[in-house]
């Protein structure tokens, strides 16, 4: 339960991560501010199926006995990429068809999401380092 608390207490750290950095490549791209709204919401399904992955990931280690922190996130990755590879070879952008929309919102999904990994990736070794450091007794326990 502890892995699945931390993981839930990082994730709207990293919405605001992925809301930031599309914030940022909406300000530098040609859309106007007409799209905010939408790119907001983009950052949400982001988040929700990193999330989705990482829980899945804990699910999956806990069947086989492992609690870590790390070990679910790296699972996750795993998994959130082949489910993209998967997706991405189901639909064949190479047969030639006019409508490919589907693969453009895997493309968006899969590179958009590098900011909330990060975010959970940071997270963590944040929280690694403030527990070692009360384990230590450099820094008084928090309230």
């Amino acid at each position: 339960m502890q892995t699945v608390r931390r993981f839930l207490v990082l994730t709207p750290v990293a919405f605001g991560v992925t809301a930031a950095a599309d914030l940022i490549h909406l300000a530098s791209g040609d859309l106007g501010p007409d799209y905010v709204g939408i790119t907001l919401l983009f950052a949400l399904v982001v988040t929700v199926a990193v999330l989705a992955a990482i829980l899945l990931a804990v699910v999956l280690l806990r069947l086989q006995g492992v609690q870590n922190a790390w070990g679910a996130l790296g699972v996750a990755l795993v998994l959130f990429v082949i489910a993209c590879s998967v997706y991405y070879v189901a639909e064949t952008p190479w047969r030639g068809d006019e409508e490919e929309w589907g693969v453009l919102m895997l493309i968006g999904l899969a590179t958009r999401s590098a900011a909330a990994w990060l975010a959970y990736a940071v997270g963590l070794l944040v929280g690694d380092r403030r527990n070692r450091a009360v384990r230590d007794g450099a820094v008084g326990p928090t309230a």
